[in-house]
């Protein structure tokens, strides 16, 4: 659960039913070659769009923007539907140094350590090109990335699945290399799904990063975001 809000975007193990086929070293290298520039314009970016979000007992549908850089990333949902109505978000995820999420409702800012997950982020395209390349039954490349998560790409090299053991996160409707439909699960219930109407690449400044918190919030250290999936 804890790989999808470290990452724009998280990531089941392979399925028993599934065959691979082996590339020849040649042919996997090129595969890698025509990779990385597809998923390139996550580096700087941001995006809007509506959301649909389920995080244990809150629910929520909203407006949602999203900035990235390098591995940092920052979500906020809207309550209300509309922006220019509901101008403090009602839910914030953040993820630099560690990840955070804010329910303003609440008051309450959970945090959890990413450090290591954060370091096979940041070294992305530096560590594929050491990983194993195979194809699914339906024709599609399949990487497992440091026996942590699958990744899946079409044969037009576009990201269209991560999946780890509790979650799974499908990408859809590309238009010039961007996913305008994101849909993530947990292998307890469905988590959001996210239709975005907007991507841009742009240069993201670092203040984006610094969320502006009411001064009684309460902060909570917690190790599992199960715990918080659960209610606490």
């Amino acid at each position: 659960m804890k790989k999808i809000l470290l990452l724009t975007i998280v990531f089941c193990s392979i399925s028993s039913c599934t065959f691979f086929n082996k590339y020849k070293p040649e042919t996997v290298r090129e595969i890698k070659e025509k990779i990385i520039p597809k998923i390139s314009y996550l580096t700087n970016c941001r995006a809007s769009g509506v959301a649909n979000i389920t995080l244990g007992k809150f629910e929520m549908k909203s407006q949602i923007m999203f900035w990235k850089k390098g591995s940092d990333f920052r979500m906020d949902f809207f309550a209300g539907g509309i922006l220019g109505l509901s101008p403090s978000p009602k839910l914030q995820i953040l993820n630099n140094d560690f990840l955070a999420i804010f329910f303003s409702d609440r008051k309450k800012l959970y945090i959890f350590d990413n450090s290591e997950f954060n370091g096979l982020i940041k070294n992305f395209a530096k560590n594929l090109q050491l990983t194993e390349i195979t194809e699914d039954k339906q024709g599609n490349y399949l990487i497992n990335y440091h026996k942590r998560f699958d990744l899946i790409f079409s044969k037009n090299y576009n990201l269209i699945e991560l999946k780890s053991d509790d979650l799974r996160i499908n990408f859809s409707r590309y238009i010039n290399f961007y996913p305008y439909k994101i849909v993530v699960k947990s292998a307890e219930q469905d988590i959001g799904d996210i239709t975005l109407d907007e991507w841009e690449n742009i240069e993201i400044r670092d203040k984006i990063f610094n969320l502006k918190l009411p001064e009684n919030f309460e902060k909570i250290y917690l190790s599992d975001l199960n715990e918080l999936m659960k209610g606490k």
